[in-house]
């Protein structure tokens, strides 16, 4: 149970838990290329600069503010090109039809079924990491906590029942997975070495068989969030055996250094 002192440092820290943030435009890219569909979201970690993001020359969100997550983009297959810049108001339709200088540029190979959140976590960088997957299957559940702060501290990430998920350097990943066939229901508690930012504590989830739920801590100079796109409070059943399948492919696609500590019951 969190003490009053958790409490309060949790009061310094904003948890937010978003699936789309106000003002945000979300649309659909048209149709470029065969093969199936990816979706994408994008988590906004530059603690002073709204962004507007543009996939293929079309803006598709607009005015993401910091520390949140965009609901979910939907783009054909095929090479796409995702471009950020600082808000506009307006934002134009089109990135040629603006006279400023993009933040950053990254260009991604989308396949079918490709699932991935694009961290903008500096004003030149951004990343692509594995996103929340809300099916239900046969493996065990799954949860993990993605660094993208800068203050170039390492987190340490452990859970109320006993789980240390390791120390994770900036761009790292931490995850830990029940045992097959089971749910997870746990609470983690986030410290940042030298005192970075406050610790924080992430309320309980319940994370059934099958899915993963993805955490990504954003941010600099002692202003930080950690959020999720999808806490997998609904989810669509593994008929296919997708996540059973494919999931050591899925996480290939993503070029981090993944620490497994094993399976907590």
């Amino acid at each position: 149970m969190p003490n009053r002192n958790s409490a309060v440092r949790r009061a310094h820290l904003w948890l937010a838990l978003l699936v789309l943030a106000a003002g945000a435009l979300v649309s659909s890219i048209p149709a470029q290329a065969q093969g199936g569909d990816g979706s994408f979201h994008v988590v906004n970690g530059l603690t002073s600069t709204s962004i507007d993001v543009y996939i293929d020359n079309s803006l598709v969100v607009r005015g993401l503010q910091f520390g949140s997550a965009s609901a979910e983009v939907t783009i054909t297959s095929g090479s796409r090109q995702f471009v950020i810049y600082a808000a506009a108001d307006p934002a134009p339709a089109l990135a040629d039809d603006r006279a400023d200088a993009p933040l950053a540029s990254t260009t991604r190979q989308v396949v079918d079924g490709d699932r991935a959140t694009l961290v903008v976590h500096s004003q030149s960088s951004a990343t692509f990491a594995e996103s929340s997957f809300c099916r239900v299957g046969s493996v065990g559940a799954f949860v993990s906590v993605r660094n993208f702060s800068e203050a170039g501290a390492p987190l340490t990430v452990a859970s109320d029942n006993g789980t240390v998920f390791g120390t994770i350097s900036t761009g790292q990943r931490a995850m830990v997975q029940a045992l097959p066939g089971q749910g997870l229901t746990v609470t983690l508690q986030i410290t940042a070495a030298s005192g970075a930012f406050p610790d924080t504590t992430v309320p309980a989830i319940n994370i059934p068989a099958g899915a993963e739920v993805v955490y990504y801590v954003v941010g600099s100079g002692g202003t930080f969030r950690v959020l999720t796109t999808n806490s997998c409070a609904s989810l669509t059943p593994d008929a296919d055996g997708e996540r059973d399948q494919s999931e050591a492919d899925r996480l290939s696609r993503f070029d981090d250094e993944t620490l497994r500590p094993g399976f907590t019951g």
